[in-house]
């Protein structure tokens, strides 16, 4: 029996999708990094996979005698941020570097408009996040077998595949409520409800010996957004006792060095928190020097060391940042390149409570509740540390930023779907 032939566009689909799944694996923590340990081989990976999923899905579009791409209310304010990013590497201090974060940058972008174009339906959604969620757990799982079995504390050093401390407790933040809307999907079936159950229950022991006070402060602000949007819980007067009773069951099961690790969040004079202070301050005054153009994409950690105050005891290294992602944007890209990024945010955000007042398929409707408060984590743990752009080890993080924001609109394109079909049954109902 002859296998049916495969036509050259019905191949670059299935390519395209194909390396889509790849780069969501490798996004999420599943690398080419088996044997060696290498982290940089996955970050390299990660790049390459997009570069070719990006090629390849134009190539399917050149194809086409008529090229269609989906408009989203973002194309105008991303334009926008993208002009204030060249302008922003052409007056940098080091244009040269500036424009490798340039490219970065635009592959990012270009991720999200590849996902925006190629998924298309509820199907390939659940099965890309699905994949994450997977791609995660083995992830966090492997940072916990590491933890356990070297017995290590904060001040050793851990293998995670994300690259640092708080970039493994981020992603635990940033999957937690993805996770809780599958199993909000789910709940009915006993394996799956199961596995997702036993899944939270990873990502929340990953968090805590994460050590990133940034995480669990992010988390925090997902917990209470959480809460605002199911505001019902607030009349329940038993779910705020069994908070309280976790609260207290945790602080007397845990290490002692992960609670001085908490108590330290309200030290504002010593370790990493009286960093934090100085830097912002430095980060305002370049913003004062540079409100325009900034100082380039790139370009923080040099030119702030002129800017340290005499209150700074330790040496600022080479990578060094903001620790606050407006205040990290703001003096690299400008007043102009900020403003433009906020839109972007503003929008994104505003079309998730838009979509969730017009949804009626509940479990899309969840999905979209997970991917909202994902994106919420991910500004929360970006006030303490700096995920964007394509600093070092935390360049897959930041690409969760791009990831969510087209999920936003691939929501929206589903939905838009789902009404057309509606208005189509009701035309052809001739029904008395």
């Amino acid at each position: 029996m002859m296998m049916p032939s495969i036509n050259f566009k019905t191949f670059l689909d299935i390519l395209v999708l194909s390396l889509i799944i790849l780069l969501i694996s490798v996004m999420g923590g599943i690398g080419f990094d088996f044997a060696v340990g290498s982290k940089m081989i996955s970050l390299h990976s990660l790049k390459n996979i997009l570069v070719a999923a990006i090629l390849f899905w134009f190539i399917r579009k050149a194809i086409d005698k008529e090229i269609k791409f989906q408009k989203t209310d973002l194309d105008f304010p991303v334009l926008i941020y993208l002009i204030t990013f060249i302008s922003a590497s052409i007056f940098s201090s080091q244009p040269k570097v500036s424009f490798l974060y340039f490219r970065d940058f635009l592959l990012h972008i270009g991720m999200a408009y590849l996902l925006i174009n190629n998924i298309d339906n509820k199907n390939k959604l659940e099965a890309i996040l699905f994949i994450l969620i997977i791609a995660v757990l083995y992830s966090v799982s492997r940072g916990i077998y590491h933890h356990i079995k070297m017995q290590l504390s904060y001040w050793n050093r851990n293998y995670y595949s994300f690259g640092g401390r708080a970039e493994f407790g981020a992603v635990t933040v940033l999957l937690i409520p993805i996770l809780i809307s599958f199993l909000m999907n789910y709940r009915k079936k006993t394996a799956a409800s199961i596995f997702f159950i036993l899944g939270l229950i990873i990502l929340i022991m990953g968090l805590i010996i994460s050590y990133s006070r940034g995480s669990w402060i992010g988390f925090t602000g997902v917990f209470l957004f959480l809460i605002i949007l199911n505001n019902r819980v607030l009349k329940n007067w038993k779910f705020f006792l069994l908070i309280l009773l976790t609260v207290v069951l945790l602080y007397l099961i845990l290490p002692a060095s992960i609670k001085t690790r908490i108590i330290s969040i309200a030290n504002f004079k010593q370790d990493s928190i009286g960093d934090r202070l100085p830097t912002w301050g430095s980060s305002l005054k370049m913003i004062k020097d540079f409100p325009f153009f900034g100082t380039g994409p790139g370009t923080y950690d040099v030119v702030v060391q002129k800017y340290k105050g005499v209150e700074v005891k330790e040496e600022w290294p080479r990578g060094w940042h903001a620790h606050n992602i407006f205040l990290h944007i703001a003096p690299e890209n400008g007043i102009i390149g900020l403003v433009s990024f906020l839109i972007i945010i503003v929008i994104s955000f505003r079309k998730c409570f838009e979509l969730r007042n017009k949804i009626e398929d509940i479990k899309l409707k969840n999905l979209l509740d997970g991917i909202m408060l994902s994106l919420v984590g991910y500004f929360f743990c970006s006030q303490t540390t700096i995920f964007f752009a394509n600093h070092n080890k935390n360049e897959k993080i930041s690409m969760f930023l791009w990831f969510n924001i087209a999920l936003i609109f691939i929501i929206e394109n589903i939905v838009k779907k789902q009404e057309e079909l509606n208005e189509g049954s009701v035309c052809f109902d001739h029904s008395p």
